[in-house]
């Protein structure tokens, strides 16, 4: 697993499932996770995705821009995952279409000393 800052977007590579993940890192943030969401999935419009594959060549190999994803990591038990465990619950119905619909997955961080842990949500 590789992790690259480029600008304002963190991407996060997994070679063994061949996606590149667009991630929208939330830290001590008071955004919502309806900001998050379209500042993602914002990025991932303006984002030439076909140069971005090019100029990280060297850690994504022949991966094509088909195979970008988009993300937001948020701390756990802060106010992000709030709405995420709402959404998962069912009373975010709305937040839930619209992150189906922009495909947008979600991350959990939890921050130990020295270790990061990181799991992803299913919806």
């Amino acid at each position: 697993m590789t992790i690259k800052p480029a600008r304002l977007i963190w991407c996060l590579s997994t070679k063994a499932d061949k996606k590149v993940w667009l991630i929208e890192l939330k830290i001590g943030s008071s955004d919502t996770l309806l900001r998050c969401m379209l500042e993602i999935a914002t990025y991932y419009q303006l984002l030439d995705k076909d140069l971005f594959i090019e100029s990280y060549k060297d850690i994504l190999g022949n991966l094509k821009a088909d195979c970008i994803r988009k993300a937001v990591l948020v701390y756990r038990e802060k106010f992000q995952h709030k709405e995420i465990k709402d959404m998962m619950g069912g009373e975010r119905s709305n937040l839930k279409k619209l992150a189906d619909v922009l495909k947008i997955d979600f991350f959990l961080i939890k921050e130990q000393p020295s270790v990061f842990t990181v799991q992803r949500v299913p919806l």
